[in-house]
């Protein structure tokens, strides 16, 4: 059994040079689950060291640009690639149809694709299977609220997710991009990993959830590069309560952090 995080990008929306835009694989038994498709993320996926035809499917937390504007060129690429076993495409059922409007829109008909892009729904509060042995629960946050005013259309959906990833025993946490700060306790399950975003956390909320998830390792992506120094500051004075900084191409193994007391030396 393998499991791996491998963190491919972990800036904010703000576009940097040599980072990329927030996003993750999980790796279970060599089934590669990319979440989020930003802007750059074919490139990103290249610089962390995965090959983009070892891609299963990509999980889309929510449809602002930094999260899934690269969708149509990832699909691109792996049509130029010569693919031919199918890729899913995990989202939210509200934001399905529009999401096939947006690669209908940049030409990627089924009928002129080698492979077939398989579309999986989901919604709040279920739990899905992309993978035997890995398991996805969804959790509906407030990220998104705040710009129904502006629908006025009535056509846009407004979900955002966070989720929680089981896998090789070791369950996996990740807010996504949130509204408020009391969308980080969405979960009553006690992860392992909890892995934050910062550009909408303050640095005290990063230490109540070290506080309160004292067996966890926090892990802090999301960031913009002015966050990062004091970001790293936060890190080295909690020493006990493993809060660490994501980094393009970081990787940690879920094997060795679920056969090892509190994920020691699972860094790679």
């Amino acid at each position: 059994m393998t499991g791996q995080i491998i963190f491919t990008g972990t800036s904010s929306a703000m576009a940097e040079p040599k980072r990329f835009h927030s996003s993750f694989i999980i790796n279970h038994n060599d089934y590669f689950l990319l979440v989020d498709a930003g802007d750059g993320i074919s490139k990103a996926v290249l610089e962390s060291g995965i090959h983009i035809g070892m891609l299963n499917g990509v999980l889309i937390t929510h449809r602002h640009a930094d999260h899934w504007s690269g969708l149509p060129s990832l699909l691109t690429q792996l049509n130029l690639i010569r693919r031919t076993v199918p890729f899913t495409i995990f989202a939210h059922e509200s934001d399905l149809e529009l999401l096939k409007d947006y690669l209908h829109s940049s030409y990627l008909f089924d009928e002129r694709m080698n492979f077939i892009m398989e579309y999986i729904s989901f919604t709040a509060g279920s739990t899905f299977s992309p993978d035997e042995g890995l398991l996805v629960s969804a959790f509906a946050n407030s990220h998104l609220e705040k710009y129904r005013r502006y629908d006025t259309s009535g056509k846009a959906g407004f979900f955002s997710g966070s989720f929680l990833f089981s896998c090789c025993g070791v369950k996996v946490y990740y807010t996504g991009d949130i509204g408020s700060e009391e969308d980080l306790y969405l979960t009553d399950e006690q992860p392992d990993i909890y892995i934050t975003e910062c550009s909408h956390v303050s640095e005290a909320a990063i230490r109540g959830l070290a506080k309160k998830y004292e067996s966890a390792t926090i892990v802090m992506t999301h960031y913009s590069v002015d966050q990062g120094f004091s970001l790293v500051s936060l890190a080295d004075k909690n020493p006990v309560s493993s809060i660490t900084l994501a980094f393009e191409g970081m990787r940690i193994d879920l094997k060795t952090l679920a056969e090892s007391e509190k994920g020691k030396n699972s860094y790679v």
